[in-house]
């Protein structure tokens, strides 16, 4: 009896947190406020996160790369999406992981318009990367319905990188606007084609001549070691490097 009763209460739990995650064509997902009222991160299932605030300023995207073979989330065996009370947690599983699995946390900041993720593989085979790529920042308003890696959001987008800190300039040219990235300091990265995204690695290879410009990147993850990637719109309060940033999720997690 007990254990039928531990198991109704987990199910209750579960079916809770994903009630708040409408869906747009089939694919769950979550807006998370952020500090300013007409701010949000529309974060997908498929662990895209696309910034409103409120004009589209961009939309980050993950997925998986072990040797010659790469997943997007939605290409995995399977992907577990939770939000707890603001707080997303994704697990991925795939044999390109082994036994273990991928952690994702990802949780709007408080003193700025922006998320924070925390990363960590457990109990993964070796040689395992995690791919991302920035971009597809319109500079225009946009129903969340729109608001994923399409190439026409990338057109004119130009892209800063230093060493694993990314300024991304998007909107008119006289009237340009920036957000910010911070990767983990492993990170290599290059400028890649939006046309090109079956896989993550097609998307790494795909070069820079494109009239949907995007800035693709990867970086090893070792297992039981914590990765951070911060994407968020600077001010006095909100100007970090790496070193601060897992205080910086500590704090946004917590609020």
């Amino acid at each position: 009896m007990k254990k039928y009763l531990v198991l109704t209460i987990t199910c209750l739990l579960v079916t809770a947190a994903m009630a708040v995650a409408p869906k747009v064509g089939g694919n769950v997902f979550v807006s998370l406020k952020t500090k300013n009222e007409t701010s949000q991160i529309v974060a997908r299932q498929t662990l895209q996160f696309s910034l409103l605030v409120p004009e589209l300023a961009g939309t980050l995207r993950l997925g998986v790369i072990k040797g010659g073979e790469s997943r997007w989330a939605e290409q995995l065996k399977s992907t577990t999406f939770i939000n707890k009370k603001g707080a997303l947690e994704y697990q991925l599983k795939d044999t390109l992981l082994g036994k273990g699995y991928l952690s994702v946390k990802a949780v709007a900041l408080t003193v700025t318009d922006g998320i924070i993720m925390e990363i960590e593989a457990v109990n993964t085979t070796e040689g395992l990367e995690l791919f991302w790529a920035a971009g597809a920042a319109s500079g225009k308003v946009t129903d969340v319905a729109d608001a994923f890696f399409k190439p026409e959001w990338c057109k004119d987008n130009v892209f800063v990188m230093e060493r694993n800190d990314l300024s991304l300039f998007y909107g008119e040219s006289m009237k340009l606007k920036i957000y910010n990235y911070v990767f983990p300091v492993e990170t290599e990265s290059r400028l890649g084609d939006a046309h090109q995204q079956t896989t993550p690695l097609q998307f790494f290879n795909s070069g820079k001549k494109t009239d949907a410009p995007a800035l693709v990147g990867k970086f090893p993850i070792i297992a039981g070691k914590k990765y951070y990637i911060c994407a968020y719109r600077q001010n006095k309060e909100a100007d970090f490097d790496y070193s601060l940033l897992p205080a910086v999720f500590s704090k946004a997690i917590a609020k």
